[in-house]
């Protein structure tokens, strides 16, 4: 990429939260926010209902549905 300012070439870099292009020579650049892939939680798991009286599906869908 070439630099608006100078016409130099930009440098693409990631630096903490954000990422973008800088010109070496004069220090023009683009910047935007850079956030990293949120980490995920690959675990397989099971859910078991004891000792109750009476099931209700639409408590047991909701947990499911927020569990993935």
């Amino acid at each position: 990429m070439i630099c608006e300012k100078c016409k130099g070439k930009m440098n693409w870099s990631i630096e903490g939260a954000t990422q973008g292009w800088r010109c070496p020579m004069c220090g023009w650049n683009i910047i935007t926010t850079y956030i990293e892939d949120i980490d995920r939680d690959e675990t397989e798991y099971s859910l078991y209902i004891k000792n109750v009286t009476e099931v209700d599906a639409e408590k047991i869908k909701f947990v499911a549905k927020t569990a993935n």
